[in-house]
C-alpha cells in the first residue's frame, strides 16, 4: 500500500523545530546533512500523526501497541528487562524466533519517535562500541546502553527528549552515501543533494536487503540501459514534498532553540488568553498588527490546533520571553511608554524577537558596560 506524500503534520513540524540544535550537533558529530538526520525521523515520527494511516498497520494505533509491547510482556504482564531483551536478540541472530511474533520477540519492535528496531539499535551501538574502542570516547554519548539494553529502549521510545533516537538515526543514516555508492558511484553523483537526501530516507525505512533487492530488480529490467536512482520511493517522496517545511521548521528551531514556539494563525490565538493576563497594554504595542498582543500561548499546548506549515514565527519568542515583556511594560497611563531601545520594532518580513538576555546586552553597552555574549 502507497505511503502518503502529503505534507507533514503540525506536531512533526513542531517536533524537527523543537529539536534542530540536537539534530545540528549529533550531525556534525557524524557528518550527516542535517536535512537527512531529521528528514529521516520526521517521516516516521509522521505516521504516529497522519489521519491516513490511522486505522492502517502502519499508523499509531499500531505504534503505540508495538511501544507497549517492546516495555510489558502482553502474554504474562511482566515488565521486559535487559535479560530478556538480550536474550531474545542472541536468539534471533541465531535464527531462532518466539512464534508469538513481535509480541514475544521484543527485540523485533519498532519503538519511538523515529520507529527504531530495538535490535537494528543494537546493532549499531555495538558497531559504534567497536569505533570507539577508547573508553573516554564516546562523543554521542551511548556505551552506557551497553548491558542495559532495557535503558536504550526507555530512551528511544522519549518524544521529548529524543537525542537517543536522533545519535541511532544518525548512525543509520551515515551509511546511506556509501551503500549507494558501491551499487552505482556514477549514478549516485548525478544525483542532487536533495535527491541524495530522499534516497537517505529511503535507506533508513526500508534498510539495505530491501533496497538492494529492488534496486537489482529494476537494473535486470533496464536491459543494459543507464541506470538511475529513483529518490521518489518509500519515503524518498514524502520528503522531497516537505523539503520547505523541514528547512523553514530547523531555521526557526535554530534561532529560538528548544522553546520555540509554532505560530498560530490570529483566528485561533484570540480563544487563548495567556494566563498572565495582557502581555503588554494595547497602548504600549508597537509590534505587528495582525497578532494581537493580548492573547499568547505556550506553543506545546496549542500546537494540536495548528493549521498549513510551520509560517515564520509571529509572535513572542518563549514564555520567558512573554514574561520579561510583561517585567518591562511601563504603566499605560505614561503615554508614550517605549523608546526606540526597548520597542519591538520588527521588519515586515520575519525576524526573531530580542530575548531577555540579549536586550540586558544591549542595554549594558550603551551605559559602558561590556555586554554579555550568550550562545
Amino acid at each position: 500500500m502507497a505511503e502518503p506524500t502529503s505534507k507533514f503534520q503540525p506536531e512533526t513540524l513542531d517536533f524537527i523545530a523543537r529539536n534542530a540544535r540536537a539534530v545540528d550537533r549529533i550531525a556534525k558529530i557524524l557528518g550527516v546533512p542535517p536535512e537527512l538526520l531529521i528528514g529521516a525521523v520526521a517521516n516516521e515520527h509522521d505516521t504516529r500523526f497522519n489521519p491516513e494511516l490511522f486505522w492502517k498497520g502502519t499508523g499509531p494505533i499500531v505504534q503505540k501497541l508495538g511501544d507497549v509491547a517492546a516495555t510489558v510482556d502482553l502474554l504474562s504482564r511482566e515488565p521486559i528487562d535487559h535479560e530478556d531483551i538480550d536474550q531474545n536478540y542472541n536468539a534471533l541472530r541465531k535464527g531462532e524466533r518466539n512464534s508469538f511474533g513481535k509480541l514475544g520477540n521484543p527485540a523485533t519492535v519498532d519503538v519511538g519517535p523515529g520507529n527504531i528496531r530495538i535490535s537494528t539499535a543494537i546493532d549499531l551501538l555495538h558497531e559504534y562500541a567497536e569505533q570507539h574502542p577508547v573508553h573516554e570516547d564516546d562523543p554521542l554519548e551511548l556505551k552506557k546502553y551497553l548491558g542495559h539494553y532495557d535503558a536504550l529502549r526507555d530512551d528511544l521510545l522519549k518524544f521529548d527528549k529524543p537525542e537517543t533516537t536522533l545519535a541511532f538515526a544518525g548512525l543509520m543514516t551515515r551509511k546511506a552515501a556509501l551503500f549507494f555508492e558501491s551499487i552505482d558511484s556514477a549514478a549516485w553523483r548525478r544525483l542532487a543533494p536533495e535527491q541524495q537526501h530522499a534516497l537517505g530516507v529511503m535507506y533508513y525505512k526500508m534498510g539495505p536487503q530491501t533496497l538492494e533487492k529492488n534496486i537489482n530488480e529494476r537494473r535486470r529490467k533496464l536491459n543494459g540501459a543507464v541506470f538511475s536512482f529513483n529518490p521518489h520511493g518509500d519515503g524518498g517522496e514524502q520528503h522531497l514534498n516537505n523539503l520547505p517545511g523541514i528547512n523553514n521548521a530547523l531555521r526557526i528551531g535554530r534561532i529560538q532553540g528548544e522553546n520555540v514556539v509554532p505560530h498560530v494563525p490570529e483566528d485561533e490565538l484570540v480563544n487563548m488568553r495567556s494566563v498572565n493576563g495582557p502581555v503588554i497594554p494595547r497602548s504600549a504595542w508597537q509590534g505587528p498588527r495582525r497578532t494581537n498582543p493580548e492573547f499568547t500561548y505556550d506553543g506545546r499546548a496549542a500546537v494540536l490546533k495548528m493549521r498549513g506549515e510551520l509560517d515564520g514565527y509571529r509572535g513572542f519568542d518563549t514564555p520567558r520571553e512573554r514574561r520579561a515583556l510583561e517585567r518591562e511594560a511601563p504603566p499605560s497611563s505614561l503615554g508614550s511608554v517605549h523608546d526606540k531601545r526597548d520597542a519591538q520594532q520588527w521588519p515586515t518580513k520575519w525576524a526573531p524577537p530580542f530575548s531577555g538576555l540579549a536586550r540586558i546586552g544591549r542595554t549594558k553597552s550603551r551605559t559602558g558596560i561590556a555586554s554579555a555574549m550568550s550562545y
